[in-house]
């Protein structure tokens, strides 16, 4: 969507500190707001640095502005409040719009799949099982072939800024035909997160809701393989 308007998009890692530390980044890149007013500052930002326009985290929260440097729900519920007044004034409804936003890009759906190890022994299983993971990547999902791993604790990312990502250990698989998974042991919970993304073309407005199944169905099948894999390298 962003590529589409001709917006650049940044990939974080998740927290929402990363978002606050790129608008501090694009604050000093550009000087300084000092008494600026929005105008005077949106057109600063604009010729010398980047105008942020939206954030969101992968688990929750949105920020709309840089007025903020944490999550906003009320700005959220503003935003949202008129993406749904913008749709009623056209005789839509916001899935509506949601679903024309699936026929010109794709449908893209998601899946979050935990595992929770309570204790010292469950924390030790967790980062065996990251480790597993890391040192025997599957070879497909789903049928899918393994195409590349990122690993973002040994090898050197950078966003779209070309900004160093810092270090952290998680995983990221891509597959053939645009599916990927990510693996990461949760910061703040005795849990290992698997996510799951997949891709598919919509050919037109009858056929989306096939496509929606035939994803949802497609995720379901890559925790169910996952999972079983989990077991097998720690014993779940």
């Amino acid at each position: 969507i962003a590529k589409a308007h001709g917006v650049k998009c940044i990939d974080t890692l998740t927290g929402f500190k990363y978002i606050g530390e790129k608008l501090l980044d694009y604050e000093k890149q550009a000087g300084g707001r000092g008494d600026l007013d929005d105008g005077a500052w949106r057109e600063r930002l604009l010729e010398r640095s980047t105008f942020f326009v939206f954030g969101g985290e992968e688990s929750y929260g949105y920020l709309t502005g840089d007025f903020a440097r944490d999550k906003d729900a009320n700005a959220a519920v503003l935003a949202l409040a008129e993406a749904a007044a913008f749709a009623r004034s056209e005789g839509k409804t916001l899935l509506d719009v949601l679903d024309e936003l699936y026929l010109r890009h794709g449908f893209y759906l998601e899946r979050l799949g935990t595992l929770t190890f309570e204790g010292a022994e469950g924390a030790a299983k967790i980062q065996k099982l990251v480790q597993s993971f890391k040192a025997d990547p599957p070879s497909s999902l789903g049928g899918r072939a393994l195409e590349r791993v990122q690993n973002f604790q040994d090898d050197p990312q950078t966003d779209a800024d070309g900004k160093p990502i810092p270090r952290e250990l998680m995983l990221l698989f891509h597959f053939a035909g645009g599916a990927r998974m990510a693996v990461r042991a949760s910061g703040t919970e005795p849990k290992i997160k698997f996510y799951f993304f997949v891709r598919r073309e919509v050919d037109g407005a009858d056929g989306l809701p096939s496509v929606k199944a035939e994803a949802k169905e497609e995720l379901d099948r890559f925790w169910d393989e996952i999972r079983a894999q989990a077991e097998v390298r720690v014993g779940v």
